[in-house]
């Protein structure tokens, strides 16, 4: 769960990189790979990584062996969460 919440941190970190002091609108829906959590590449995984966001504030991945899901809202440049639920089942450690 920690390599989905790093892998948000670090898209939103790469959004605020900007010179421009007009913030640009950020558009999340859609599908998006996660190729690399903490420092790890997620290549030869179980499954692909991935978190998709849909336009009706809910959203669901994977994260190579467990799915997640939840709720967010994308206010200007913070995103939040609520409602988060994961699967636990038994894979590679």
């Amino acid at each position: 769960m920690n390599k989905i919440f790093t892998f948000i941190a670090a898209v939103f970190a790469l959004a605020s990189c900007s010179t421009s002091k007009q913030i640009e609108p950020i558009n999340l829906v859609g599908k998006w790979a996660i190729v690399n959590a903490m420092g790890m590449s997620t290549e030869g995984c179980e499954r692909q990584a991935f978190i998709e966001f849909n336009d009706e504030g809910r959203m669901n991945g994977n994260a190579t062996v467990n799915n997640f899901f939840g709720s967010y809202v994308l206010k200007a440049d913070q995103l939040s969460f609520s409602n988060i639920g994961t699967t636990m089942m038994m894979g590679p450690t």
